[in-house]
């Protein structure tokens, strides 16, 4: 039996999913793989979800849902976790892979974050032969709303989305000096977007002290452990995307680089509108890390417009519905021919078994 068990932006709020992308995801799918009747789990951790894909065991199933269930108690205390099955689990997971269920619909980093929970589920150990043939048909299925729709054509993401508001303070980025904060996958992804735009003055800060590898290979200014105070009074778009279970910016840091600061506020549900003048320039805010990078107390500062994960969401485009409804479709036929082939192989089974 297929179990998900899901957290989302669409039935979450982000300081709820912040604490979510904070738990181990090995662990978490360490302790479940322990409970009886449990044959396989993968953990899906990204900035808008938490998800946990289960294998349990058919004539057990009853009693390893209520133990998984204790499980994550003991880590998550009471669950905002909703509950998906067989059929449902397999479907969901089809449309997250696809970018159905992204803020940003159609974006396409979602499918490589479903590969490789995957690929760390296997390192560990920890998958089924019904989650693996889950989780590559989940994969199969986003080649095929890509190829089959116009989903996606554009490969919108929330990076892009986020530059695209902080426009509205930028006239133009090949002047502006940006400040990139984090070294993982996403700060490249960042990286590129803002190079699209024509972004040649970045600098780049690492909270956990691995700035030095990522600066060299990308040909970007590294910035000293104890200098990211004035590297945010350089900068007029600051852009960050770590891991880190604590904030890295605050007011207090924004002040230390500025104290004269400027004339002009934005809150970070104004962010997306034009404020200041040429004279007063706005430094923009974007904060793409879940838990946030960004404490909101920088919008008590002079001249500070933040765009978190809550202010991008508020302005995602709304999804193309005749390619969104084409990618559903697709994804419903997978889902039903991923159940029949499963029905399939449980009637050779039980052939084989009778012979």
């Amino acid at each position: 039996m297929l179990l998900c068990l899901t957290a989302s932006h669409r039935d979450t709020d982000f300081t709820t999913l912040g604490h979510l992308s904070a738990l181990s995801g090995s662990e978490v799918a360490s302790g479940v793989s322990g409970v009886p009747g449990v044959r396989g789990a993968v953990v899906l951790s990204t900035c808008n979800r938490f998800e946990l894909y289960l294998e349990l065991e058919e004539h057990h199933r009853d009693t390893a849902t209520e133990g998984v269930r204790q499980a994550l108690t003991e880590r998550l205390g009471d669950s905002v976790l909703h509950e998906l099955s067989q059929a449902d689990a397999a479907e969901h997971l089809f449309a997250v892979t696809s970018g159905l269920e992204s803020v940003v619909i159609g974006e396409g980093e979602i499918a490589g974050q479903v590969r490789r929970a995957l690929t760390e589920a296997q390192k560990h150990q920890r998958t089924s032969p019904e989650l693996e043939r889950l989780f590559q048909k989940a994969i199969q299925t986003q080649r095929a709303v890509k190829s089959r729709t116009g989903l996606g054509a554009a490969r919108p993401s929330l990076v892009r989305l986020g530059l695209d508001l902080a426009s509205y303070h930028v006239p133009d980025w090949a002047s502006v000096p940006v400040l990139l904060i984090g070294t993982g996958r996403y700060a490249t992804t960042s990286l590129a977007a803002l190079r699209d735009r024509g972004v040649t003055q970045v600098e780049v800060w690492s909270p956990s002290g691995r700035g030095a590898d990522f600066a060299a290979r990308h040909q970007v200014t590294l910035v000293s452990h104890g200098g990211l105070a004035a590297a945010t009074a350089r900068a007029r778009v600051i852009l960050t995307c770590t891991t880190s279970e604590r904030t890295v910016i605050d007011a207090e840091v924004l002040r230390a680089g500025r104290p004269d600061g400027v004339a002009s506020v934005a809150r970070s549900e104004d962010a997306a509108c034009p404020v200041g003048t040429d004279a007063s320039p706005v430094t923009v805010l974007i904060d793409l890390g879940l838990p946030r990078n960004i404490n909101p107390d920088v919008a008590s500062v002079s001249g500070i417009a933040l765009l978190d994960l809550e202010a991008i969401k508020l302005h995602a485009p709304l999804e193309h519905l005749a390619a969104s409804e084409d990618a559903r479709e697709v994804v419903r036929e997978a889902a039903a021919a991923f159940a029949q082939a499963g029905l399939e192989g449980q009637l050779a089974s039980a052939d084989d078994l009778a012979a």
